[in-house]
This record gives structure tokens, C-alpha cells and sequence, in this order.
């Protein structure tokens, strides 16, 4: 038999095992409408152009439970006070363990603290002859509830943990009463699986999976248990409870590229550290890095490593001559993140030391060495370009030697756009200092003045030319108009000066 929610002249509510139905009467002179039974006609084109409930044959309306409870949410009002809203509490319990093909659950409603007998229908109850609407959230609660309890025992088993999940998110969004059992058990569906690193006695590292809301250690130690990957793992909390994790089919692949990465050391540590991202190639879209190529407590391991020499000299570096300054000598480590930094080495003999190092690991069959705390794969192209570096060092001529053939794994020179070169100096007196050209009678500011002194130094040691580069407004026109002034006082544009010693830019 139906329950009749609303009962007029015009229009009947009533609620049937699918849902809501609402039925319209034409009474020629209705007296004393109620609101419901005014809007009612256009409240069902409404419902027939949102494609809510459809007509039935006896030219009734039915508005399935799954929908009716869910206008509110789209802005109809209408039926908000067809009864009044359940005050009940409601209490949820279960029998044997998530995953028993015995498994339920069972719930009973509670006013006050005392329990009430009760009949449901849709987001209907009935106690004490009184009706009672449940909201959203609570009918489908009951609803999973009900539906899982109908469930095969063949398939509870394999559906307990995701309902579970919907059950108690549900349970908890409305307050409901749990036992202690499901109290103590949660379900977690991670929607991205993130990555740590456990350092391990002997310079090994294994991956782990990590996930927001779960104790990493344990979360680890479940995961280090067994030897295969499982669609669940049970992992202790805090508080004594148990966290179930379920992991779908593209993030169990994800825990096997984890799996990999287990008590590794030395080239194999190495080549996974250069480029952790390259473990999860295909399945990069669920896995999450909080680490790169640099991790505090492991080391760094640089996606690629180059010796370089820089022999340039700072330009303002006391307006010396070139070449006082010794050059540089290093490792140019470039990390998988597109990072680039340099270490310096101190002296030829430790590029000496490192360099036999290097042939050393290479001997003995050892993948990698450190240096300076990064992890370096050992390479012949490495071992070749250290080579190179110290026959530099080595070396008195300024010109180095061509490295195009050498391989891909050259020495890198920074000292121009091909960074091969290195131009030859005219020695010029350490103690030169320019004065400013006697027209002059205005006061040069600071870095002016310093930029007139690098033309002048690079002109007495007889270079074709030089760069003059500042932002813009600073007087770079300045510095050059005074540098060409003073040539003119000192003759050094007239026709007799040797064509070498003219500035390029002369007529």
C-alpha cells in the first residue's frame, strides 16, 4: 500500500516502492489551493524539461527516490515540507570481518537515546504513525547498505572494501553511530600514489609508496612484507586502528616500478637517481615526486657530468692584463630537473687525483664514484675529457687543442659562443691608468669613467675590439666619445699611425 505524503482536492503525493508519485485532479473551482497545488502545473513541465521522474500511464508522475532526493540541489523547493525532515539518530553495526562472505551490516534508527521500531521506503520512514523525509546523504547510505546486504556471498568478498569505503565516507558525513569495529577499520582509494626514499646501511636506497593520511613507516613496513604486489595493503595507524588500501590496476602497475627500485647501490643507485622519473615511464599521470636528482640524506647524481675550463677573466678585474688570472677547472654537473651547477676543482693535482680515480673504478669494474658528495657515473668519455683537461693544464700555449673529434663527451670551454678559443694579449703595463681627455670639463661618474678605462686598456694592448655593454641611459655613448677624444689629443687617429694600431671603426 502507498504512503500518501500530501492529499488535496487537486493533487495527490504518494510514495510507492520506486519512488514519488504525483497525481493531478481537474476540479473545475478549486476552493482554498494550497501553494503545492499552485505551482504544480508548472512545477511538472519543469520536471519534464530537466528530465526528472517521467509520466505513467494513468497520467501520473513518478520522480524515482535516486532524483527526488536530489531536488533541493537543483533549486526545486516545492516538496520541502511535504513532511517534516527525520530527527532520528541512526546507528550502524556489522557482523563477522570486512572481506567474510558473512559479512552485513545492520542499522536501526534511535530517538533520543532509545531505539525505535521503523518501516523505510525510498528517503521515506515511518514511526509511530508519524513520516519522517530522510536527506540525500542518508538515504543512500541506507541504500549501499541494503543493497550490499542483498549481494551474492560469492561476490561480497570482492565488493566488501570499496563499499566499505562509500559506507563509512557516507556514515561519517552525516554523523551516524558506528561500531567499534567499523569505527577502528578505514578504506582508502589514494587518488595519486607519491614516491620516498629509504636510505639503507651501506649506501643502498629502496622506493617506497606514500600516501596523504597514511603512517609512512607503516605504510613501508606492509609494503617491504611480501614479495608480490597486492591490490590491498592493511596498514596500522596511530590511534590503533587499521587502514585498508586499495589500489586500482594502473597504480598496482605504479607499485611494481616501486618494487624495482629495492636495495640498490653503486651504478645501478646511480642511474636511477639520475632520472627517477624514467622508473615510471607510461604511468607517469598517478605518481607524484617530492624528491629530484638531489635528496638531502642520499646525495646528489647528476643526470650528466663534463669537466670544464673557464679562462676567462672578470673585465674589470683591476684593468689588468689578461692571463694573470689563473682559469678555472671543474665538473659541470647538469641534473634530469634541467638544473646546471659547477665544483671547482682546487689544483691540478687533485684533477690529477679524480682523473685516476676515475681509471681506477673503470679497472675494477665499479659503475660510479663520489666526488664532493654527487654520485658520478663512471664513463670512458669522462676518464677521456679529464684527460684532455690536464694536458691543458699542462700546457703553455693559451690555444687549446681541437676537441671536435673527440666525442660527444668534450671538455667544455667557456670562453666564447663555440667556448674552443682562447684569443692571444699583448702584455700592457699592470699600472696603466688613462686620464680623461683635457676637453673634458665635466666629471665623469664612477662606472663611466671605469668603462672608458676598458677602452683605453683594451686599445694599448693593441685589440681589435671590445665589447661595451651597460643598461640603457647609464652613457655608454659617453665613455666612447671620450675614449675617441682622447685619441685625438694624443694624435693616435692621424694618417701616419701603422693601420694595426687604429681602431676599426677609423675612417
Amino acid at each position: 500500500m502507498d504512503w500518501i505524503l500530501f492529499h488535496a482536492e487537486t493533487l495527490n503525493v504518494r510514495a510507492d516502492t520506486t519512488g514519488v508519485i504525483i497525481t493531478r485532479r481537474e476540479v473545475a473551482r478549486p476552493s482554498n489551493s494550497s501553494r503545492l497545488e499552485r505551482v504544480m502545473p508548472a512545477l511538472l513541465l519543469q520536471l519534464e524539461d530537466m528530465e526528472i521522474g517521467a509520466a505513467q500511464n494513468d497520467s501520473s508522475w513518478l520522480i524515482p527516490y535516486p532524483q527526488f532526493v536530489n531536488l533541493e540541489a537543483k533549486g526545486i523547493d516545492a516538496f520541502e515540507n511535504l513532511c517534516q525532515w527525520s530527527p532520528l539518530t541512526l546507528e550502524i553495526e556489522s557482523s563477522q570481518w570486512l572481506g567474510s562472505p558473512d559479512f552485513r551490516y545492520t542499522y536501526r534508527f534511535h530517538k533520543g537515546t532509545s531505539p525505535v521500531s521503523f518501516e523505510r521506503r525510498g528517503c521515506f520512514l515511518t514511526t509511530n504513525g508519524e513520516v519522517f523525509r530522510l536527506d540525500s546523504d542518508s538515504f543512500t547510505l541506507l541504500e549501499a547498505i541494503d543493497s550490499f546486504n542483498a549481494s551474492p556471498a560469492t561476490t561480497k568478498a570482492d565488493s566488501a572494501l570499496l563499499r566499505f569505503h562509500e559506507i563509512k565516507g557516507l556514515a561519517s558525513s552525516i554523523g551516524a553511530k558506528l561500531d567499534k569495529y567499523l569505527g577502528a577499520e578505514r578504506v582508502l582509494l589514494p587518488s595519486k600514489l607519491g614516491v620516498d626514499i629509504v636510505p639503507e646501511a651501506g649506501g643502498r636506497i629502496s622506493f617506497v609508496p606514500k600516501i596523504e593520511g597514511v603512517p609512512q613507516e607503516s605504510l613501508t613496513r606492509a609494503f617491504f612484507a611480501g614479495d608480490d604486489i597486492e591490490s590491498v595493503y592493511a596498514v596500522d595507524d596511530e590511534a590503533g586502528g587499521r587502514i585498508r588500501v586499495i589500489f586500482d590496476d594502473e597504480q598496482q602497475e605504479v607499485l611494481r616500478r616501486i618494487q624495482k627500485v629495492r636495495h640498490l647501490s653503486g651504478r645501478s643507485k646511480s642511474e636511477v637517481m639520475r632520472d627517477p622519473l624514467a622508473v615510471f615511464d607510461g604511468v607517469s599521470g598517478s605518481v607524484e615526486f617530492s624528491f629530484g636528482p638531489r635528496v638531502v640524506g642520499v646525495g646528489d647524481f647528476p643526470f650528466t657530468v663534463r669537466p670544464y675550463l673557464d679562462s676567462r677573466a672578470g673585465i674589470f678585474d683591476g684593468l689588468a692584463p689578461a692571463g694573470h688570472r689563473p682559469p678555472d677547472y671543474g665538473l659541470e654537473c647538469t641534473y634530469a630537473d634541467g638544473t646546471t651547477e659547477r665544483v671547482q676543482f682546487s689544483s691540478q693535482k687533485q684533477i690529477l687525483q679524480f682523473k685516476n680515480e676515475v681509471s681506477d673504478a673503470r679497472c675494477r669494474g665499479i659503475g660510479t664514484i663520489d666526488f664532493d658528495g654527487r654520485t658520478i657515473l663512471v664513463t670512458p668519455e669522462l676518464e677521456s675529457s679529464l684527460e684532455q683537461l690536464l694536458k691543458i693544464g699542462q700546457s703553455k700555449h693559451s690555444h687549446p687543442p681541437d676537441t671536435k673529434s673527440t666525442g660527444q663527451y668534450v671538455l667544455i670551454y667557456t670562453n666564447e659562443t663555440e667556448l674552443e678559443y682562447q684569443g692571444k694579449d699583448t702584455i700592457a703595463d699592470v699600472h696603466f691608468k688613462a686620464e680623461l681627455p683635457t676637453g673634458f670639463k665635466a666629471n665623469a661618474k664612477a662606472h663611466q669613467s671605469t668603462g672608458y678605462q676598458w677602452l683605453r686598456a683594451n686599445y694599448e694592448r693593441n685589440r681589435t675590439g671590445c665589447l661595451l655593454a651597460d643598461d640603457m641611459g647609464l652613457g655608454k655613448t659617453l665613455q666612447v666619445l671620450l675614449f675617441l677624444a682622447a685619441l685625438i689629443e694624443e694624435d693616435d687617429l692621424s694618417d701616419n699611425k701603422p693601420a694595426s694600431n687604429l681602431p676599426p671603426w677609423n675612417p
